[in-house]
């Protein structure tokens, strides 16, 4: 599935999560067990394509590379 069809999709994969916002499955899995990002089980973990818009818009302007320690994007770190 290309990642113009996945900004179509209702209901995302981890994988297709990861895939969308250029990152590991690891790390969507520890936003969604942090409770950062919203999922469901239905035979396995989605997330609704309006959760990750969510999840982006709240995230923007914070560095999510420790998600135990979330913290403001500094100028130097850019």
């Amino acid at each position: 599935m290309s990642e113009r069809n996945l900004k179509d999709e209702i209901l995302l994969t981890i994988p297709q999560v990861a895939k969308l916002i250029h990152t590991d499955v690891n790390k969507v899995r520890g936003y969604v067990r942090s409770g950062k990002l919203k999922a469901l089980k239905l035979g396995e973990l989605k997330v609704r394509r309006e959760e990750v818009d969510r999840f982006l818009k709240e995230a923007e302007g914070l560095d999510y590379t420790d998600i135990d320690n979330i913290r403001r994007l500094e100028n130097e770190s850019i």
